[in-house]
C-alpha cells in the first residue's frame, strides 16, 4: 500500500498499484465524503446556539468555535441566536483552579 500527498489530494494505492481512494483537501482538511452524501443535493443543516455548541465540544473557545462553522470545518450546523462570548460557569470554575 502506498500514500501519496500533492497537488491538494490524498491518493492511496494498493500493493498491486490499484487506487484506493483520492481525497481532496478542503480548507486545509483532507475531506473523506461517501458517495450517498456526495450524490445528495439537499444537506440537512441543524440550526445551534454558539454556547451549546461552545458546551458540545468540550468548552473550545467561542471564536475558535464560531470559525468551524464559517470556514465549513463542521458539516451540517449552523449558528443561531447570539453570536458574542457568553457567561459559561464551568469555564469560569475551571480558570479559579
Amino acid at each position: 500500500m502506498s500514500l501519496n500527498m500533492e497537488n491538494g489530494v490524498c491518493t492511496i494505492m494498493s500493493s498491486k498499484g490499484q487506487q484506493i481512494a483520492k481525497i481532496p483537501i478542503i480548507n486545509g482538511l483532507y475531506h473523506i465524503c461517501p458517495k450517498e452524501k456526495a450524490m445528495n443535493t439537499q444537506s440537512k443543516t441543524r440550526e445551534v446556539l454558539l454556547a451549546y455548541l461552545h458546551k458540545c465540544i468540550g468548552y473550545m473557545a467561542y471564536p475558535a468555535a464560531k470559525m468551524l462553522i464559517s470556514k465549513g470545518m463542521v458539516d451540517g450546523l449552523s449558528l443561531t441566536g447570539p453570536l458574542e462570548t457568553q457567561f459559561c460557569e464551568p469555564c469560569v470554575k475551571a480558570k479559579m483552579m
